[in-house]
């Protein structure tokens, strides 16, 4: 099919809000929002996502094949291992000497998650450096209880087993490692979600899109077109956050999709919904999605 498209695709990516997509997936127990953390997710969960307006859209998720297909791959971080160190989305159950290699083996990365890590994260430990091959190094002194030691000569193993000792306490330094891998899963959702945004964006503005490679999606893409010509291809990479007026959630499991209701072009939000293929509706109200956020 062909998708006319007035304005060229904005190279911002906008993220949605992890905690309100774990809100989403969790409102009961069939909830079907895709989670992005991979080896959790049903076949046929749903991306969830908006069109700048107020609708909620349960996007199909694209495959692998599809994201190949326009090249788009977002890797902030190595999932296979993020998974090998922590095997559980909320960082329990890490291997600390597995930890400690993955911040090593990183050590000359200048962005990145494990970056992140390791220059916001674990401030008490590590610095931003001036060194080109070396951005981040540890601090010229690490204190834990009685024992100091001092990192400015020693970028070595004194250091490393500084970290050791620390994450191995039970209480706050193995809480903190938990917290990590919980970040680290975390960016991979973010990669997950930012791909999903991209390829969406890509398939609008591609004037012969794939269904052979980009299966329903393509199909989805393409009923919502029809429907609100007007859109900017840049909307169909839109995440859930900011949605007002109440969220709609289907949790139907089914294959095709939620069907986005759009309003005409000008009108207000009111009456925007997400009808699910099996009729089932469920509205959350602002109130209740506030709730869900904070749990």
């Amino acid at each position: 099919f062909y998708l006319y498209q007035t304005a060229a695709m904005k190279s911002t990516v906008l993220f949605s809000s992890s905690l309100l997509l774990s809100s989403l997936s969790t409102v009961n127990g069939e909830c079907d929002a895709c989670t992005f953390w991979d080896g959790f997710d049903p076949p046929n969960c749903k991306v969830y996502g908006q069109m700048h307006d107020g609708g909620l859209i349960a996007w199909n998720r694209a495959s692998e094949k599809c994201l190949d297909y326009y090249n788009i791959h977002a890797d902030t971080v190595n999932a296979e291992d993020v998974a090998n160190v922590f095997p559980n989305p909320d960082g329990t159950d890490g291997n600390l000497e597995l930890f400690i290699d993955l911040l090593r083996e990183d050590s000359d990365a200048t962005s990145g998650a494990i970056y992140d890590l390791k220059r916001f994260e674990m401030s008490k430990f590590f610095k931003e450096s001036n060194q080109e091959n070396t951005p981040v190094v540890f601090q010229d002194r690490i204190q834990l209880g009685l024992s100091a030691y001092d990192c400015t000569a020693n970028q070595g193993n004194d250091c490393w087993t500084a970290l050791r000792v620390y994450f191995a306490q039970p209480g706050r330094g193995s809480t903190e490692m938990r917290l990590h891998g919980s970040f680290l899963w975390n960016n991979i959702q973010k990669d997950r979600e930012s791909e999903q945004q991209s390829v969406r964006m890509a398939i609008c503005n591609d004037r012969t899109p794939s269904e052979s490679i980009c299966g329903n999606l393509v199909t989805q893409i393409y009923q919502i077109w029809r429907g609100a010509q007007w859109k900017d291809c840049s909307d169909y990479g839109l995440g859930p956050e900011g949605v007002t007026g109440g969220l709609a959630a289907d949790c139907s499991l089914d294959a095709g999709g939620g069907q986005y209701i759009p309003n005409a072009k000008g009108t207000s939000g009111a009456g925007r919904r997400l009808v699910g293929n099996s009729g089932r509706m469920l509205v959350l109200g602002v109130s209740a999605m506030m709730a869900l956020v904070m749990l």
